[in-house]
């Protein structure tokens, strides 16, 4: 699902954690030299230097790709120079520096790196011949988009309404579960889905996004801050409607959450639990479920896993589209360019390796 997979236990269990090389030759080089680990940019499937369509110009593409991305890294090795980290893959770094306040570096240089690394690598040029990759979402991955959100249009405003609803930098997150149930989830600043230790995301409060989350009281004390919540149910008009305004983070109790980059084996599957009661509904009627618009009862976050499987990243981070030239107040029209230059293929991929989705079932 990306160039290495993850098999990640919950942080409040002591497990270990799994790598899994995407090729023999990679592993190949990694036995090579055990002792040394100098974090670099993994590469691309297309040329920085040409841009990404209308979405990224050739300058604001090597911004993201190549000036912050090597920055990050660069940072990430000063920080882990001398210590244990240095030999460890950018994902396990986050994982093993989140429970640490003393490697608040470390941990942000090397969550910022994979995040940014995994929106990178969902992107696919368009041109003018061919100005979207909707053609190559599979019928697997449409019907389930139908199902969770009523059509592709309205995935598209919930999703693009969270990234409009932030006021500050984080990312928004298109995931599955070990069910193949699908829904939308942020992140805040350098928070990540890997952990919950260090976990920086928002619930909408108030009547004027339409719904009210409730937390679930886990059976027992949970290890951590949950690190995604289901975003408003508000559902915008257009693509780019964005929410009035953004709840400062909050780290509610809740059972912890991990993420895979590759589908897990049969082996330790438990049910997942909620973290949110379904069905809640405000008095005038309004749906509790950002992805459920029609009041499909057939999709809601109880069913959506401790267990997630991302399947597109999208940053928001402003220098995403002021190094494109949208100039300060240019985030809605990156965001409505932003998929121009989805890759579908990838993505029907990343959905098709999910347990639920490849089953027979």
């Amino acid at each position: 699902m990306s160039a290495f997979g993850l098999r990640i236990a919950s942080a409040s269990k002591a497990r270990p954690v799994r790598l899994v090389s995407c090729s023999w030759s990679q592993a190949s080089r990694l036995r090579s030299f055990p002792t040394r680990h100098i974090h670099t940019r993994l590469p691309l499937p297309y040329n920085v230097e040409d841009g990404m369509g209308e979405f990224l110009t050739p300058e604001g593409l090597n911004l993201i790709a190549v000036d912050y991305q090597q920055g990050l890294l660069d940072r990430l090795n000063d920080a882990v120079k001398g210590t244990g980290e240095k030999n460890k893959s950018v994902a396990q770094i986050v994982i093993d520096t989140a429970p640490d306040a003393s490697r608040t570096l470390a941990f942000n240089y090397a969550s910022l790196a994979l995040n940014n690394s995994y929106f990178l690598s969902c992107l696919k040029p368009s041109t003018p011949e061919l100005p979207h990759h909707e053609h190559e979402i599979t019928k697997d991955l449409e019907n389930a988009i139908r199902k969770a959100f009523g059509d592709l249009d309205n995935f598209k405003s919930v999703v693009s309404a969270a990234a409009n609803g932030m006021v500050s930098t984080g990312w928004v997150w298109f995931v599955g579960d070990e069910k193949g149930n699908i829904g939308v989830v942020a992140t805040y600043g350098a928070g990540t889905l890997l952990t919950t230790k260090r976990s920086h995301k928002s619930r909408p409060e108030g009547s004027e996004y339409g719904s009210v989350y409730s937390p679930v009281e886990p059976s027992a004390p949970a290890a951590g801050p949950n690190p995604s919540a289901p975003l408003s149910s508000a559902t915008p008009s257009s693509p780019v409607s964005g929410l009035s305004r953004q709840s400062p983070p909050i780290h509610p109790s809740s059972p912890a959450r991990t993420l895979h980059m590759t589908a897990v084996t049969s082996e330790g599957r438990v049910v997942p639990r909620s973290i949110y009661k379904p069905g809640n509904r405000l008095q005038n009627g309004g749906p509790a479920l950002a992805n459920d618009p029609a009041e499909s009862s057939e999709m809601n976050f109880d069913k959506l896993g401790d267990v997630l499987f991302p399947l597109f990243c999208l940053s928001v981070q402003e220098h995403a589209w002021l190094g494109s030239g949208y100039g300060v107040w240019g985030k809605e029209e990156y965001l409505k360019r932003f998929w121009t230059c989805l890759n579908w293929q990838r993505i029907s991929n990343n959905y098709a390796r999910l347990p639920k989705a490849s089953s027979d079932e």
